[in-house]
């Protein structure tokens, strides 16, 4: 996995009623960088699972949750993943990623989840983080 991580930000939103459930969000620029080697990272047109997945600094409560993962392109939630557990790699933590969800399968098993695909989610105007939880 890459830990180049510098096209991602994440923001923190209140969910009405439930200020103690959080999730993880990552909202990414859609840039691709290319470094002097000519390795390609960023938001490529390949699978970005594996970048998704982590590495976060991620707290307790996200962990112990489990929410689903929901990764942002330009301020538009592009995919949604069921999250299965936390795993440590250092300092930091990976995800292990189920599959991705459909907004038809957020609506049946996540009413209340706040995000849908297409939906509009910009970065905090607060120091961006890509590990940033987001409290609902």
């Amino acid at each position: 996995m890459s830990q180049a991580k510098t096209a991602a930000a994440a923001q923190p939103h209140q969910y009405p009623g439930r200020p103690d459930r959080q999730f993880l969000v990552i909202n990414r620029t859609g840039t691709v960088y290319v470094e002097p080697s000519g390795r390609a990272y960023g938001e490529l047109d390949n699978d970005q699972r594996q970048a998704d997945a982590g590495y976060w600094s991620t707290n307790p409560n996200v962990r112990a949750s489990c929410e689903p993962l929901t990764v942002a392109v330009n301020d538009e939630v592009q995919r949604i993943y069921e999250v299965h557990a936390w795993h440590p790699y250092g300092e930091k933590w990976v995800a292990e990623l189920g599959r991705s969800l459909t907004n038809a399968e957020l609506d049946q098993h996540w009413r209340d989840y706040p995000f849908r695909i297409g939906s509009y989610c910009p970065p905090s105007p607060n120091p961006p983080k890509a590990h940033y939880p987001k409290p609902y």
